[in-house]
C-alpha cells in the first residue's frame, strides 16, 4: 500500500495496486475449509482480474493518447487544451476498473458475496484500508488529470 501512495506512474500504480489486491484474494479465503471463504475468495478473483484488466486498458490507452505513463507528463499533455476523445476514454476506462476496485457505487454488487465468505478481520481490512488509500491516491491524481 505504501508503495502505491508514492508512485508517479501509471504502471508503478498498476503493480503496487495488483501486490495488495493479491493477498487480499488470499485473505478472502483465508478459511479454507469453509466453502463460502473459497466461493468469495474465487468470485473476488475473478471480478478483480476484470477490474485489472479495465484499469490496464485504460493505462495503455492513456499511453497511446499522451505517449507517457508519467502522471506529472500526462498533466501537462491535458492542460496544454488538445486532448482526444480517446484520452476521455481512457480515463473512464481507469475509473471503472478503480471503481470496482474500492467498491465504488455502481460497481459493488461483488462485495456482499465476498464479504459474507470472508473472516471478519480480513473484511474490516478489506473494507477500510486499500479502498481509503486507493480512493484517495488515485482520485487525485485523475482529477489533476483533469
Amino acid at each position: 500500500m505504501a508503495l502505491m501512495s508514492s508512485a508517479m506512474e501509471l504502471v508503478l500504480i498498476f503493480i503496487a495496486l495488483e501486490i495488495s489486491s493479491i493477498s487480499t484474494y488470499i485473505l478472502a479465503g483465508f478459511r479454507r475449509k469453509v466453502a463460502a471463504s473459497s466461493e468469495s475468495s474465487i468470485k473476488y478473483f475473478l471480478l478483480g482480474s476484470f477490474a485489472t484488466a479495465f484499469f490496464l486498458y485504460g493505462v495503455a490507452l492513456i499511453f497511446g493518447s499522451t505517449g507517457t505513463t508519467n502522471i506529472a507528463a500526462i498533466a501537462q499533455v491535458l492542460k496544454s487544451g488538445n486532448v482526444s476523445l480517446l484520452t476521455y476514454m481512457a480515463l473512464a476506462l481507469m475509473f471503472v476498473g478503480m471503481g470496482f476496485k474500492v467498491a465504488g457505487a455502481p460497481f459493488h454488487v461483488w462485495t456482499p458475496d465476498v464479504y459474507e465468505g470472508a473472516p471478519i478481520p480480513v473484511v474490516a481490512l478489506m473494507s477500510t484500508g486499500p479502498k481509503a488509500r486507493r480512493l484517495r491516491r488515485d482520485v487525485t491524481h485523475l482529477v489533476r488529470l483533469l
